[in-house]
């Protein structure tokens, strides 16, 4: 019982140092905010540029009735209306993961530390006669902390891919 307990240590470690390392490296949360900026930056640009050219000019008029492409900016309009909504739900999921992702130190440090004092105590300080306390502290925390560093492990990578989505579906601008 006690090699299992600590090879759930082991794990437990592992998955948390894994999970702490994905985190720190990774940068996808930064290029996909960057990657809406400078999306919503080309569109803003583009209905510039469209509604400067919709203005008609009196001197470019033909038989003094003016030409605007007032069409143009309505497309541009609707595609300015759409490129909001859809940017800012994908900036308030991009906050939530950065405030989840800047708690993942101290949560798996936390872990890893009841983990730890968890096995030391079940195998070091619980006598032989206390069987059921010895299996909950050795066996039991380690494989529901290790169930819910699986799961959150998990999370990490379906947010990762989540993140190289939004940085394609945006990074396609012009500017």
């Amino acid at each position: 019982m006690e090699i299992l307990g600590i090879v759930l240590g082991a794990l437990n470690v592992a998955t948390s140092t894994i999970v702490v390392i994905i985190t720190q490296v990774n940068d996808r949360l930064a290029d996909a905010s960057s990657a809406i900026k400078k999306e919503v930056r080309s569109i803003y640009l583009q209905f510039g540029n469209t509604a400067a050219a919709a203005i008609p000019d009196t001197e470019l008029e033909t038989g003094g009735i003016p030409d605007p492409n007032f069409q143009g900016v309505e497309k541009a309009a609707k595609e300015l209306e759409r490129l909001h909504c859809r940017s800012v739900i994908d900036l308030i999921k991009l906050n939530r993961i950065k405030w989840v992702l800047d708690r993942v130190m101290a949560f798996g440090g936390c872990v890893v530390g009841i983990v730890i004092i968890s096995i030391a105590v079940g195998i070091y300080d619980v006598k032989e006669n206390q069987f059921v306390l010895k299996v909950v502290l050795v066996i039991g925390i380690p494989v529901i902390f290790l169930f819910f560093n699986l799961i959150f492990l998990g999370w990490i990578v379906n947010q990762m891919s989540y993140l190289k989505k939004v940085i394609n579906e945006y990074d396609n601008s012009e500017y």
